[in-house]
Formats: C-alpha cells, sequence, structure tokens
C-alpha cells in the first residue's frame, strides 16, 4: 500500500525529520509532497491526489488553523493535522 501525504510548511528542511521518521515507522510506503506556503500547498490539492495533509502552524507566520478552513471549504474532506508548538 502506498499513502500519499502532504506536508506543508514554510521550510524545505523541517520536512526532512518528518520523512525519515514516516519511511522508518509506517507499515506502508510514504510518499511526502512538501508546499513551503499555503498557496502553494492549496494548489498541489487541487492538482494531485492527497491522502492526507499534516501543516505546520506557526502563529503569525503560518496559520493552520485558517489552511485547515481553506482546504475543507475546497472540498478536502481526507484526514488533515496540523502541528505546532503552542
Amino acid at each position: 500500500a502506498r499513502m500519499r501525504l502532504l506536508w506543508v510548511t514554510d521550510s524545505a528542511a523541517s520536512g526532512r525529520w518528518l520523512a525519515t521518521t514516516l519511511a522508518e515507522e509506517s507499515p506502508c510506503e510514504v510518499e511526502l509532497l512538501a508546499a513551503h506556503n499555503y498557496a502553494a500547498g492549496l494548489s498541489l490539492l487541487r492538482s494531485e491526489h492527497i491522502d492526507a495533509v499534516l501543516v505546520q502552524h506557526q502563529a503569525g507566520v503560518l496559520d493552520g488553523v485558517e489552511f485547515a478552513a481553506a482546504c475543507r471549504g475546497g472540498g478536502f474532506e481526507e484526514p488533515l493535522l496540523v502541528l505546532g508548538s503552542e
């Protein structure tokens, strides 16, 4: 089985730990697509089949709740997880 995950973040480097962890811990093959801002993330959701979304929330920089609302408003119904340090 294969799962396509979208990782939405403001930094290319921050996804490396996630890709490594998923590769080591997942019972299925995981393809991690990265978007480095919300516009790119929404664009990928429109053009690619995505099984789930992980979005980084950083107050004042990337509002994960706002992105989640835009996803749901655009018809994306698959799992969506907002990750943050707050």
